[in-house]
């Protein structure tokens, strides 16, 4: 079992990442001011969130390859590697869908109206006002929060007579109190 995974391991990690990004290349140039070079982004592993989404959707396969492998006799420490080896295929094809699933909210995001408006309006800030990334976002935010809160409606709650509310044959009846 170990050799079959290794070596679809093997072939998976011998994939190289496409660079060439010229399909959406408008699009990408818009985001490319959106890059900030500072130290503290350099520091924030981008994709931790993505691979932990992907190995989310193997955990109850985990836990049972580690609590056999602990059955034959490996420690807590060798079960929990062993398990993750075994499943890296699976790791690594939740991976792209996962990330397909990002990229294509991403994409279907910066078409949304009220999504440019914020972005408008942080380039200015950034470009005008000589905001960094960080602030210039939270700003825009706050600026267009009237947009955001559109988002989120008041409902109204349907109106029901006195009798049918208490009414002990009337389905909406609930006892008392």
């Amino acid at each position: 079992m170990s050799q079959s995974n290794h070596s679809e391991e093997e072939d998976l990690s011998s994939d190289s990442i496409p660079t060439d990004t010229s399909e959406e290349s408008s699009e990408e140039s818009s985001d490319s001011s959106d890059v900030d070079s500072s130290e503290e982004q350099e520091d924030i592993d981008v994709w931790a969130r993505i691979q932990h989404q992907a190995m989310d959707r193997y955990q109850q396969e985990y836990e049972v390859l580690v609590q056999k492998y602990k059955q034959n006799g490996d420690t807590d420490t060798a079960a929990e590697i062993r398990a993750n080896n075994a499943l890296l295929p699976s790791y690594r094809k939740a991976l792209r869908e996962v990330l397909f699933d990002e990229l294509k909210w991403m994409h279907l995001f910066k078409r949304d109206p009220i999504y440019k408006k914020i972005i408008e309006k942080q380039k200015n800030l950034m470009d005008m006002e000589s905001y960094d990334w960080e602030e210039a976002t939270q700003s825009a935010i706050h600026q267009r929060k009237f947009l955001l809160n559109k988002l989120f409606t008041k409902e109204e709650v349907p109106k029901q007579s006195v009798n049918e509310r208490f009414h002990p044959y009337s389905r909406n009846f609930s006892g008392f109190d």
